[in-house]
C-alpha cells in the first residue's frame, strides 16, 4: 500500500503540470521551446489556466486514479481501488492544492518530474499486471490491465481538457508500458521471486523511458489525407 501511495504522489504533480517534453537535447533547445511556448498558450489558457480550484483538483483526481478505476471496472475487480483505499483519493486531493500553491516553479523542474512520471508508469504497469495476473487471468488480459493502468489517467484528462489524448500523438509511452509487461512476464517465467522481477521490471522500464524521452523517440505517425485534400494541394502546387 505504502508503494501505491508512493507512486500516485511522484505523478500528481507532473500529470497537473501537463509536461511531456524536456529541453534536454542541445540541438533542437530552439524547436522543444517554441513548442511549448505555443502548446501551453494555445491549450493551458483555454483549459486548465481557466479552470477554478475545484476543476484542477477534479482533474487531478481522473488522472491519478482514472487508470486503475477503468482497470477494476473491465476486470470486474471490485471495491474500485480508491473505494477500498480512500486515503488514496485525499491523497491526490492534498497533491493537487499543494500543486496549485507551487505552480508557478513548476518550470524549473520539468526534468525532475519528467523521470517521476517515468517511474509512476511503470509502477503503475506493475500493479495493474499483477492484479490481473492474481486474479487468474493470463498474459493478453494482463498486458491491457498494465497499460490501461499506465496511461488511462492521463487520457482522461486530455478529454475532459478538450484535447486529443497526447499517448496517442506524440512519444513512446503506451509502448514502453506493454513492453514493461513482456518484461515482467518473462521474468516471472523463467522463476525469479517477486521483488525481484517488480525490480527488474522498473529498472528496464525506466530506462527505455528515459532513452525515449532524451532522443526524442516516437510511434510511426498515420496522416489520412482525402480525395479532397489531396486534389486541393495539387492545384495549390500547380
Amino acid at each position: 500500500m505504502l508503494c501505491r501511495i508512493f507512486i500516485i504522489l511522484l505523478n500528481i504533480c507532473l500529470r497537473i503540470a501537463r509536461i511531456h517534453k524536456p529541453l534536454w537535447k542541445q540541438g533542437d533547445v530552439t524547436d522543444r521551446y517554441l513548442y511549448y511556448r505555443n502548446y501551453r498558450r494555445s491549450h493551458d489558457r483555454r483549459t486548465v489556466r481557466s479552470m477554478d480550484w475545484f476543476g484542477v483538483i477534479l482533474i487531478a483526481c481522473v488522472t491519478a486514479l482514472g487508470g486503475g478505476s477503468v482497470r477494476d471496472v473491465l476486470l470486474g475487480h471490485y471495491p474500485l481501488t480508491w473505494v477500498k483505499h480512500p486515503e488514496y483519493l485525499v491523497l491526490t486531493c492534498c497533491a493537487a492544492f499543494v500543486t496549485i500553491l507551487i505552480a508557478k516553479w513548476m518550470k524549473h523542474l520539468h526534468s525532475i518530474f519528467l523521470l517521476l512520471d517515468a517511474l509512476g508508469l511503470i509502477g503503475f504497469t506493475i500493479i495493474g499486471c499483477q492484479i490481473a495476473l492474481d486474479m487468474g487471468h493470463g498474459f493478453v488480459v494482463s498486458a491491457v490491465a498494465g497499460v490501461l493502468t499506465g496511461v488511462s489517467g492521463g487520457i482522461l484528462r486530455d478529454i475532459l481538457c478538450n484535447d486529443v489524448p497526447l499517448v496517442f500523438r506524440r512519444e513512446l509511452y503506451a509502448s514502453i508500458s506493454f513492453v514493461a509487461v513482456i518484461c515482467y512476464w518473462v521474468c516471472l517465467e523463467i522463476g525469479l521471486s517477486l521483488e525481484l522481477t517488480v525490480i527488474a521490471t522498473l529498472i528496464f522500464g525506466f530506462s527505455l523511458r528515459c532513452i525515449a524521452i532524451y532522443f526524442g523517440l516516437e510511434m510511426p505517425k498515420f496522416i489520412y489525407k482525402d480525395d479532397d485534400e489531396q486534389s486541393a494541394s495539387s492545384k495549390d502546387l500547380s
